[in-house]
């Protein structure tokens, strides 16, 4: 059964009367048919859950047998319901959009304008900054060594520099299960993931050699304690072979923030930094900020969809590789890993430069032979050129 089936048939429980929805009626089916991402899934289907446990009723056919001015009447306490809790503007409309499409694929037809309006705040300046600010900073380099100075476990260290150099939704671990053969060897100690695999969703995510290397360090505590690898084995397990669960990756987050005491600011009932988007947002700003990096494929690196250029330019793994370097330095934060990847790429240069220059002097010896020029000149060219051996 694959995961969409499975979030189809599994039952919630209702705070209000201990009913079980059942995810398979007709009518949450049709609703689930009109969403197209899994995070925006993962979303509205808490929305519509919200909004059923809000008014205590345990069938999704039920409500769409309302009467409309009923069905109205119940989403207008909705959202003065999520108003009252303080909530930021755009989580009070996040929820409004998945509940009005619940009821749009069941054909029940809404004042959406109307309802709309409700959403705005009263001080609408002044909550639009709130919004605006509450979760939008990303994580600092200080920030990131406080969190891995916080923890000697290497497969919190590990997840760290995974977060850090991927800037990855936090599902990507765990929807579906991050694999080994997801995992691919780069160049210059750097590693691929091939994240989302054999989904629409599927991109190319790569590891810095720092990140790389605290991966590898916790993948050998794991084989040195017995775990046999192959291409099944999760890439983070809480023991042999047992894959991490969204409980268990966000709690390691979680737990390590507070034992490392990063400074956050709240704003209504979200903070300035939050916990996994900002490492996201660390990615996605030093990118962005990279005049050298193709700003296209700097989308794909952020797994968003653009356009038109985001359905159909698909680089490939190599492509992305060569534009997510260029930014690596800015994505470490070991200054010893950071130099030693300038000192490689200084010699790749130099290496290329040197070959450029034996080739042009070859080329120039082979022009000089065919016009038969006296061997005092081809001495004098000699002197004037580049000091290298031909071999």
């Amino acid at each position: 059964m694959n995961n969409r089936n499975k979030l189809l048939t599994t039952s919630i429980l209702t705070k209000k009367h201990h009913q079980i929805m059942d995810k398979t009626e007709e009518s949450f089916l049709n609703f689930d048919d009109g969403i197209s991402s899994r995070y925006t899934r993962r979303a509205y289907h808490r929305a519509i859950n919200r909004f059923m446990e809000l008014h205590g009723m345990g069938s999704f056919d039920i409500v769409t047998k309302l009467p409309q001015e009923e069905i109205s009447s119940l989403v207008k306490q909705f959202i003065r319901h999520l108003k009252e809790q303080d909530l930021a503007t755009n989580t009070v409309k996040l929820n409004l959009v998945g509940v009005l499409l619940f009821f749009d694929m069941n054909d029940i037809l809404l004042n959406k304008k109307k309802l709309y309006k409700m959403v705005k705040p009263n001080d609408e300046e002044s909550q639009k900054r709130k919004s605006v600010l509450a979760g939008k900073k990303p994580y600092t380099d200080d920030d990131i060594r406080k969190l891995l100075g916080a923890t000697k476990k290497l497969r919190t260290k590990a997840i760290i520099h995974f977060f850090t150099s991927t800037g990855a939704r936090p599902a990507v671990i765990w929807d579906p299960i991050l694999r080994m053969k997801h995992l691919f060897k780069m160049p210059q100690g750097c590693k691929a993931l091939n994240l989302y695999s054999e989904s629409d969703e599927e991109y190319w995510s790569f590891l810095t050699p720092e990140a790389a290397k605290a991966l590898q360090d916790y993948h050998d505590l794991r084989k040195d304690s017995g775990e046999i690898f192959d291409d099944e084995t999760p890439v983070f397990a809480i023991r042999k072979g047992k894959p991490m669960s969204e409980y268990s990756v966000r709690a390691v987050i979680k737990d390590t923030i507070k034992q490392a005491g990063i400074a956050k600011t709240k704003i209504n009932n979200k903070t300035d930094k939050a916990s996994f988007y900002g490492f996201r947002k660390r990615f996605n700003t030093i990118l962005k900020s990279n005049n050298n990096v193709n700003s296209n494929i700097a989308e794909k690196l952020m797994a968003h969809k653009n356009g038109l250029d985001g359905v159909y330019l698909q680089p490939t793994k190599e492509e992305c590789f060569a534009e997510f370097v260029k930014s690596a330095p800015q994505l470490m934060i070991d200054q010893t890993e950071i130099q030693q990847h300038k000192i490689q790429e200084l010699e790749k240069q130099n290496d290329h430069e040197i070959s450029k220059l034996r080739n042009e002097i070859q080329i120039l010896k082979e022009i000089i032979e065919e016009q038969e020029i006296p061997k005092e000149e081809w001495e004098e060219i000699k002197k004037n050129s580049p000091k290298l051996s031909l071999k």
